[in-house]
């Protein structure tokens, strides 16, 4: 019972947070923060320790996110929808593949499920939701990409409405994306 009330909140408290984040209303980082904790419980009950840090770490990612997009919208100069820069790319690149071995080395220890899998799902969704308190168009694409990686570890252990959750989010980011692709090229055309 308490599981099933966790599926449905995780998933209400994601998508309409997906959806503030695609309209640039900041509210969403506080829906990402409630969704995480409940994230937490369930991944721990079945030893996805990555997916479980990856919560705590998007929690203070988020608290983030919210200070730097308070901090603009106070000086009347918001953040601007924008690219990562080439430079920006090959850092977050290289940063993934640490976090990845990194994660792998630690949750190993604990005979993780899924842990090479796990792990680096945790490191590229670490860098996205970076990417998204800068407002970088890719962070919407890449975590549409993840989708097709964590939806078999959820289907795997037995996860089948987070899986069909997360599928629904990779629409919803994909939506995102085209979105503030839509944003980035009209507002450079001036």
């Amino acid at each position: 019972m308490i599981d099933r009330f966790i599926d449905i909140s995780t998933f209400l408290l994601s998508a309409i947070g997906i959806i503030l984040e695609i309209k640039q209303i900041k509210l969403f980082w506080i829906l990402y923060i409630i969704a995480s904790i409940l994230f937490i419980y369930e991944f721990t009950m079945i030893h996805l320790f990555a997916s479980s840090a990856l919560q705590i770490i998007y929690i203070i990612l988020s608290i983030y996110g919210w200070i730097k997009w308070s901090e603009k919208s106070k000086n009347s100069n918001t953040i601007k929808i924008r690219y990562a820069t080439n430079k920006e790319r090959v850092i977050y690149i290289i940063l993934t593949i640490i976090i990845s071995i990194v994660f792998n080395f630690i949750f190993a220890k604990f005979e993780a499920n899924s842990s090479l899998l796990d792990s680096s799902i945790a490191a590229v969704c670490i860098i996205a939701t970076y990417m998204s308190t800068l407002k970088q168009i890719e962070s919407f694409l890449i975590f549409a990409l993840t989708v097709c990686f964590s939806v078999p570890l959820y289907l795997k252990n037995n996860l089948y409405f987070t899986a069909a959750s997360f599928l629904i989010f990779g629409i919803l980011d994909l939506i995102g994306f085209i979105q503030w692709r839509s944003i980035y090229k009209i507002s450079n055309k001036s």
